[in-house]
């Protein structure tokens, strides 16, 4: 096979050694490579990132001092005008008060002080001469003092607008050298990167060279590599059709178990409906145990209502026997054969009592019995009437 010439742009060197590979091992190796070289100059762009932080913190402190030493000085420039202002306004006060004094000491001149009030009325003729005088020198006065006063007022409203023009101007000169200051850093920085950038690309382009060269070797290996692996393709070939029998053999497994499953669940089904029938038969079997039981608590009620009732009458019984044993006491043998033949009887009565007491719970199958019972006690009641003839004869 004829080698292949390398490529003479640089697009045809990034194709060749960034999107063209020969085999997985390549692209492996190649992209380990890719990612140290990104890795590497990840690193230097953040140490570079870093550099120009500190340069800009650098640059801005050294801006912010020279323009606060610059407002400082503004600032006592300032101050040594409002000082001399000030001192200015006080001097100018303290003649203020100096001629008002003096004004006050002439006023307190009793002749001049009239004068000088008649001549402001319109009455100047008849003042001396000192008088007029002395009204020219406190027109004079007045006049100066107005006239520094408006000097005074100039002055403050100079100085102000001074003030505020100063200030204006720091303010400006500030924004300036802070945009002066930006400009040079980021036209500095872009001409640094851009100087990195086009050094990186020198050597880029010159181990993009190199690896041009390293690939065209591997390439040559590759070649002779090549042959084995279609000898290799050919086997797993072979081994891909033993591996689609082998598929299609575990999809009838598959659709067997898949029948069998079905069948498992119909199974599951047919158990689950005869569960349901079980639950319903053991919830009828329950309802009816249920049933029984309260019939049965019915019945012993019921039962234990009549023999509450048949000891009632029992009692009455004995009641009347020992009534009828007093009254009997003083009656002839006849009587007390009658009265033996009655203590028979009611000693049989209350051994069926003694009976039906012990044997209650059976008495529920011999409902029978009853009618015997109350004839046996209308037996014993019978003998009233007897006993009343008795006594009446």
């Amino acid at each position: 096979m004829l080698a292949a010439a390398p490529p003479e742009t640089i697009d045809g060197v990034i194709t060749n050694n960034l999107v063209l590979f020969q085999s997985i091992g390549q692209l492996q190796e190649q992209n380990q490579k890719l990612l140290k070289v990104v890795r590497e100059i990840g690193d230097k762009m953040e140490g570079e990132e870093r550099e120009y932080r500190e340069a800009m913190e650098r640059e801005q402190g050294e801006a912010v001092r020279e323009a606060h030493e610059a407002m400082q000085e503004l600032a006592e420039q300032l101050e040594r005008q409002k000082n001399s202002s000030d001192t200015i306004i006080k001097a100018y006060v303290k003649e203020r008060d100096t001629l008002k004094a003096m004004l006050a000491r002439v006023e307190l001149g009793g002749a001049a002080t009239n004068g000088v009030n008649a001549e402001m009325n319109g009455f100047g003729e008849s003042l001396p001469p000192n008088s007029s005088d002395l009204a020219k020198e406190l027109a004079d006065v007045q006049n100066q003092f107005e006239a520094y006063r408006t000097e005074i007022g100039v002055d403050s409203v100079r100085l102000r607008e001074d003030l505020i023009a100063s200030q204006r101007e720091i303010g400006q000169l500030g924004a300036a050298l802070a945009k002066a200051n930006a400009k040079i850093e980021y036209l500095t920085d872009r001409h640094r990167m851009s100087q990195e950038q086009f050094t990186m690309h020198g050597r880029e382009i010159d181990d993009l060279t190199k690896r041009n060269q390293e690939l065209f070797d591997q390439w040559t290996r590759i070649d002779i590599e090549c042959s084995r692996v279609t000898e290799d393709l050919q086997t797993a070939h072979g081994r891909i059709e033993q591996l689609r029998n082998e598929c299609a053999n575990l999809r009838a497994e598959k659709k067997i178990w898949e029948s069998v499953q079905g069948r498992l669940l119909e199974e599951n089904r047919t158990l689950a409906m005869e569960r349901s029938h079980l639950s319903d038969l053991m919830g009828n079997v329950q309802k009816m145990h249920n049933d029984l039981e309260k019939s049965g608590e019915n019945d012993r009620r019921r039962l234990e209502s009549q023999l509450q009732m048949l000891e009632g009458q029992t009692q009455d019984l004995r009641h009347q026997l020992s009534q009828e044993r007093d009254s009997v006491r003083h009656l002839s043998l006849q009587k007390d054969i009658e009265i033996k033949e009655l203590q028979t009887r009611l000693d049989k009565t209350v051994r069926n009592r003694i009976h039906t007491t012990f044997l209650w719970p059976l008495i529920d199958y011999r409902f029978k019995s009853f009618p015997k019972l109350e004839r046996h006690l209308l037996a014993l009641k019978q003998p009233k009437p007897i006993l009343s003839n008795v006594w009446k004869n």
